[in-house]
């Protein structure tokens, strides 16, 4: 299945806290507290919240009200998903363990993962939370102006279980993998999308449930390679 969108998007995304001193042009390594180099986090609608403690980041969507989808759905122009970036140039590989919280309501579609960005075309792999442990996959997916689009799933990692997930560009080239222990990886798969040399990277969520949803990330790294 593919989706493009011609929706030109500006950059004018409300913030909320986590403010966080711009980082350097290259850094490697994981990610100080989720504060070192990292931007403020992206609340459109103002009531998700993102708590901090140690090398672990807390993401909560609340209850779902008429109408509010917690969604990153580009070609409808929805951008309501909870998010925190940061810079990154050229090539590099960054992953994140996501784990889920426990949820009554873990069957009806909500996912989380990393997000990839230059405003106008998202790239996302998320883990998909599912109370149907035989069946569970993450989602890789490209939308946005001038992207040509892709959206593919792959099994993926029991959600009882925290698991990684890993995007690495090349070039134009952007491979998706994720792993149970952060040792062994599997391939989702491999596409080729022109984006900037600049980009943001960093976390993201989706809800579209009744109950409060909630994630936590840790152990995020960004390896940049060297021009």
């Amino acid at each position: 299945m593919s989706r493009c969108s011609v929706i030109f998007l500006c950059g004018c995304l409300a913030g909320a806290a986590l403010a966080a001193p711009a980082p350097s042009s290259r850094s490697s390594g994981r990610a100080v507290a989720w504060l070192s180099g990292w931007g403020s986090a992206v609340d459109t609608r103002g009531d998700c919240s993102f708590g901090r403690r140690a090398d672990r980041l807390t993401l909560t969507i609340p209850p779902l009200k008429p109408g509010r989808e917690y969604r990153l759905r580009v070609p409808e122009n929805e951008l309501n998903a909870p998010r925190l970036l940061r810079d990154v140039e050229g090539d590099f590989t960054a992953q994140v363990r996501v784990g889920f919280f426990a949820s009554d309501n873990a069957d009806c579609g909500g996912c989380a993962g990393l997000l990839l960005t230059d405003g106008k075309t998202f790239v996302t792999l998320q883990r998909v939370a599912t109370s149907d442990n035989l069946n569970v996959y993450s989602r890789s997916e490209i939308v946005g102006q001038g992207s040509g689009g892709f959206s593919g799933r792959a099994d993926g990692i029991p959600t009882h279980s925290p698991g990684y997930l890993r995007i690495q560009r090349r070039g134009q080239s952007l491979s998706f993998t994720f792993s149970v222990d952060g040792r062994v990886w599997e391939e989702a798969t491999t596409k080729t999308c022109k984006l900037p040399h600049k980009l943001k990277i960093g976390i993201m969520a989706e809800g579209a449930i009744e109950g409060a949803f909630a994630v936590w990330f840790d152990r995020f790294s960004l390896v940049q390679v060297s021009e």
